[in-house]
């Protein structure tokens, strides 16, 4: 099986994680064969690093999994 990343979003929160702002919407593939991967990247530690944490960011991935056509 292989992976592939079939949407991408970004959280952002205020004062230490401590309040949400917004709410990211993320699709997810339609056979619910998915999975959501949440991390910090580069620029998010960037972000989080020149706000003193004030602001953070975690970016989302939703990868899912594509049968190979010669598996059953």
């Amino acid at each position: 099986m292989k992976c592939y990343t079939c949407a991408k979003g970004k959280q952002f929160w205020l004062f230490w994680g401590i309040l949400s702002v917004g709410r990211t919407n993320v699709n997810t593939h339609g056979d619910w064969n998915c999975e959501v991967v949440t991390m910090l990247n580069f620029g998010d530690v960037l972000i989080s690093g020149l706000t003193i944490g004030i602001v953070t960011s975690y970016s989302i991935n939703v990868n899912v999994k594509k049968r190979n056509k010669t598996s059953p």
